[in-house]
This record gives C-alpha cells, structure tokens and sequence, in this order.
C-alpha cells in the first residue's frame, strides 16, 4: 500500500502552498545538472566566514558582561568566557587605556565586536547573489 507521499490525491491549497514557500527555495531549477558553480562555493564559504565572525563578537558580548555585570570569575564557564575573549579580541584587548576594568574592558571588547560584526556585514555584501 502506497503511504500519503506516494498518492496522485491532490492537496489542499493550503498545504501547496506551504509547501512552495518553504521547500521552493531548495528545489533545483528545471535542468540544472545537480553540481555546484563557482559561484555556490563561493557563497557558502562566505556564509561560513560570516558565522564564524559573529561567533567571535558573540564571545566578546559575552565577556563584556561577565566584566561589568557581577559573576564569579571563578566559575569555569565565565574563566573560558572571559580567556577565549582575550584569545578573541587579539589587538583590540589593548586600544583603550582607560582606568576602570569595567570601562576598559567595554571599550576595547566592544571594539572588537563591532569591527568583527562589520566585517560579517560587509562580507554578505560582498558575496555573489544567487
């Protein structure tokens, strides 16, 4: 016996629809051959790249607060937060020399948070349109 995929029945519009708006963007083309171009590769390593970036402003979002907001900096999630930050935030850890840890580490962690989240933006830009 054929399951529900299987029958000719035709569908309630509804469903045709949904079906359209949220499966049309992953159907092929009419006689595209299946393979990827340049320009899908491309895309997808931008796609990667901009992930890749946010996750790192992400990180020195989160060190922010742990800074200013107050946590127990001997918590093993808030120590990984606060050090994959100081990996993270490289030449932006020292811009500002400002006299308050908690003003410090805003500025120069949010610097880096914006130049990082600038670059994702830009990329997507930049990146072939499909």
């Amino acid at each position: 016996m054929p399951d529900a995929s299987q029958t000719d029945a035709p569908r309630p519009s509804g469903l045709r629809r949904l079906d359209d708006r949220v499966l049309g963007r992953f159907r092929r083309p009419a006689g595209s051959s299946g393979r990827s171009g340049p320009a899908d590769v491309l895309a997808a390593v931008v796609r990667v790249a901009q992930l890749v970036l946010v996750v790192l402003a992400l990180v020195l979002l989160l060190a922010i607060a742990a800074v200013v907001l107050p946590t127990d900096e001997d918590n093993v999630l808030v120590r990984g937060v606060l050090d994959a930050a100081l990996q993270v935030a490289g030449p932006f850890a020292t811009v500002f020399d400002i006299a308050g840890r908690n003003a410090r580490a805003a500025a120069n962690y949010g610097l880096g948070a914006a130049v990082y989240l600038l670059a994702a933006k830009l990329l997507g830009r930049l990146s072939p349109k499909r």
